[in-house]
């Protein structure tokens, strides 16, 4: 149990503040390399704290074929990041609400989301709708297409010529690092945070079970 607790608890702490720090040098990393913050957060911070997600769907097909965990998985942590939006809100942000100052970009991105969960309903209340190509249904390859489709479009919209109102709202990170440094940093924050992401719900498990949760 010790051994357990002792785990579960360096896990919070370890994605706590490698989280921080993550946010931290992807803010500088999305300025050096001109990308634009709203596309670093769309995929490079998306994608890294969603790599738990892909291991725990591909544990829940493989391990104990449940299709039905991998899914849930995936749309109730679409649904639990929503909801941290309130939390950054209520609890961090002491300032106008956070939706109030967010680029207006983002409603492409939110655009592109709303469509894609609209079709994985579809699937799911009408099986085999799309069709599927061997073992493949033709809606997971419509994701691919959907997703890079929003890619594209929330990075052209990052480049398009800014107006002066726009220009004054961007903050720059203090840049003190050479490139080498902010991207070494990143990947090292980002793989403490996937590791210790994967490993906490085994510690977790363990210590719900010995408290009777």
């Amino acid at each position: 149990m010790e051994q357990s607790l002792f785990g579960f608890l360096v896990c919070v702490i370890a994605i706590l503040y490698a989280g921080s720090r993550l946010s931290y040098y992807g803010d500088m990393l999305a300025d050096i390399m001109g990308w634009g913050k709203m596309w670093m957060g769309m995929i490079l911070m998306a994608g890294v704290t969603s790599l738990p997600e892909l291991v725990t769907g591909i544990s829940s097909i493989q391990l104990v074929d449940s299709p039905s965990m991998a899914v849930g998985n995936v749309i109730g942590s679409c649904a639990f990041n929503i909801l941290i939006i309130s939390l950054l809100d209520v609890v961090f942000y002491k300032r106008p609400p956070v939706t109030f100052t967010a680029q207006t970009g983002h409603i492409i991105a939110a655009a592109f989301g709303v469509v894609l969960l609209c079709i994985v309903m579809m699937s799911i209340i009408q099986p085999g709708l799309f069709g599927h190509i061997a073992w493949v249904g033709n809606d997971s390859l419509l994701f691919m297409v959907i997703y890079f489709f929003a890619i594209r479009a929330v990075y052209n919209y990052e480049k398009r010529p800014k107006g002066e109102t726009e220009v004054q709202e961007e903050t720059k990170a203090d840049i003190q690092y050479t490139k080498t440094h902010i991207i070494s940093k990143y990947l090292l924050f980002a793989t403490v945070v996937v590791v210790a992401a994967i490993f906490l719900p085994f510690y977790g498990e363990d210590v719900a079970e010995y408290a009777g949760i």
